[in-house]
């Protein structure tokens, strides 16, 4: 029999694992970089962009626009370190699709289109327009100002603020629960009916740890047990839950830290679809359910 305590340990060990492939991923990566890098600078030819669009642009003329050019393969020389990043903000444990995604579409995406679109407004226009460089005196050049300006508005900011998203999406990776995943994520307003029958019935409590009893007649392989603080979502059960099918004899036992009210539910089909539930109080092992249904394993 699972307790909580053993996939607890279990799930520790997994996330070691997880951290120490991570590891050895961001490695591997960061050892390609270099020689990936100096083959972009030498066979790329990146140091020619560079100097063609950065360093020796003049006034109306077009040599700018080979800027563009030298940010979409300076971005693809980074790609190793790139790909390190999303690595990095999981710190060794799963991700959601969702959360993957997003990072994918600013990282592939959004960075390196709002980094050359902004090159091409902010350096590569300017100059074919002649509002750079400034070389004559403030008086001359001031009235370039305003519209330098404008044009920071329009292609600068949404770089920034890009940017500045994708910083808080890695900072605040979504972690993918390794537990029975719901097949619909959305938290109900009215819980289903439950059974007021001895399908799921509290033994004993002693301090955080319950002690309970399932009757498995009606229910399904994946059937499964959580423990809750009263009033949390179903979703919120972390490692205090178990499979119906690892109880010895149809009892288990599983802890929680607090010490008040708890809630003890049963789901069915490994997902959130609840079948009972039995409020625990701290000094009374008094099942208080919900509205009886019978027949809630056809439901």
């Amino acid at each position: 029999m699972f307790n909580g305590e053993s996939k607890g340990m279990v799930a520790e060990y997994g996330t070691h694992v997880k951290a120490q492939q991570t590891g050895q991923g961001v490695g591997l990566l960061m050892f390609l970089q270099s020689p990936w890098g100096a083959f972009a600078w030498f066979v790329w030819r990146l140091d020619f962009f560079y100097q063609e669009g950065f360093a020796n642009p003049g006034r109306f003329e077009g040599s700018a626009f080979w800027s563009l050019l030298a940010v979409l393969l300076t971005w693809c020389a980074l790609l190793p370190t790139i790909l390190a990043v999303p690595m990095l903000a999981k710190r060794g444990r799963v991700t959601t699709p969702e959360w993957n995604g997003k990072v994918a579409l600013f990282l592939h995406v959004l960075l390196p289109a709002s980094l050359i679109f902004s090159t091409l407004f902010l350096w590569a226009f300017p100059h074919l327009w002649g509002w750079l460089p400034l070389e004559g005196s403030f008086s001359e050049e001031a009235w370039k100002i305003g519209p330098l300006i404008g044009m920071f508005s329009f292609a600068g900011v949404p770089t920034i603020m890009i940017l500045i998203a994708l910083m808080r999406t890695l900072a605040n990776p979504e972690f993918a629960s390794e537990q029975p995943r719901a097949v619909t994520r959305r938290r109900l307003e009215t819980p289903p009916p439950v059974s007021s029958s001895t399908v799921l019935r509290v033994t004993e409590r002693e301090g955080g740890t319950v002690y309970f009893a399932v009757d498995g007649e009606h229910l399904g392989r994946d059937a499964w047990v959580g423990l809750y603080r009263a009033g949390q979502s179903d979703q919120d059960h972390g490692d205090r839950w178990m499979w119906v099918r690892d109880m010895e004899g149809g009892s288990g036992n599983l802890e929680h830290p607090t010490n008040g009210p708890l809630s003890l539910r049963l789901f069915k089909d490994a997902g959130y679809v609840r079948m009972t539930a039995v409020n625990v109080d701290a000094t009374s092992l008094e099942a208080v359910t919900e509205a009886p249904n019978p027949k809630f394993w056809d439901a």
